[in-house]
């Protein structure tokens, strides 16, 4: 994809919208910042990567699946996706919710020493993945080691009207952010100091569609459009 864009440079300008994040990975995103050179734009949602090599910032996005929220429960927290670093704080992350006599479901996906055969074979349709997510009161967040942006996980848990558990300090800054809904925490042992059955049992409270809409699929066209009509008329 990235050669025939190259092909495309002074002629088709192209908005190219990254999904995972380079880090201090300058040989990949080299070719990116190339990119920019010749008239594309490179949309990040991590904040460093953005600072780091000039890519234009976006907020992470979904696009909302009617009926989701609706998930029979079947457990108090529930993580899945890939490792990224993130087995020891999660397997902490368990341990604390043990001690309060609440069950979890982690399911780690896409291990560092698996073969690209085997990812593949593991690899879960976004529907399912969503269903396993929703199945519990709270969805676990943890941020990999290399990333400063915030998850998925914490938009899915408040369109789909779940509790939240996470890692991420920016997600006190988020409009749709509510104490009584999420847990921000710095270190697993903070767990301790919070009744967390009180927490996942309580009611969600409800968060206005306007705190949403920054983090839909719409809002995100119109801000590439914004931006294309800026530097392209």
């Amino acid at each position: 994809i990235i050669e025939a864009i190259e092909k495309t440079a002074g002629r088709t300008p192209v908005h190219m919208l990254l999904r995972d994040v380079f880090g201090q990975n300058t040989t990949l995103a080299k070719r990116y910042t190339t990119l920019q050179k010749h008239g594309h734009t490179v949309w990040s949602f991590d904040p460093e990567d953005c600072a780091r090599y000039g890519f234009s910032r976006y907020q992470q996005y979904i696009g909302r699946i009617r009926g989701m929220e609706a998930t029979p429960v079947k457990r108090d927290f529930s993580f899945i996706g890939a490792n990224k670093g993130r087995e020891r704080i999660l397997s902490a992350i368990a341990g604390a919710i043990r001690e309060q006599n609440l069950d979890s479901a982690i399911d780690i996906r896409y291990k560092a020493d698996e073969s690209a055969r085997t990812k593949r074979r593991n690899h879960l349709p976004y529907l399912r993945y969503l269903q396993f997510l929703c199945s519990a009161k709270c969805v676990i967040d943890v941020v990999a080691e290399w990333q400063s942006g915030m998850t998925l996980r914490p938009v899915e848990a408040m369109f789909y009207r779940r509790k939240l558990i996470s890692n991420c300090e920016s997600v006190r800054q988020m409009p749709f952010y509510r104490p009584e809904n999420i847990i921000v925490f710095q270190h697993p042992d903070e767990l301790s100091g919070y009744d967390l059955a009180r927490f996942v049992n309580a009611p969600f409270v409800d968060v206005a569609e306007s705190d949403l809409r920054m983090f839909t699929l719409e809002y995100l066209l119109e801000q590439i459009v914004k931006t294309h009509e800026r530097k392209y008329q």
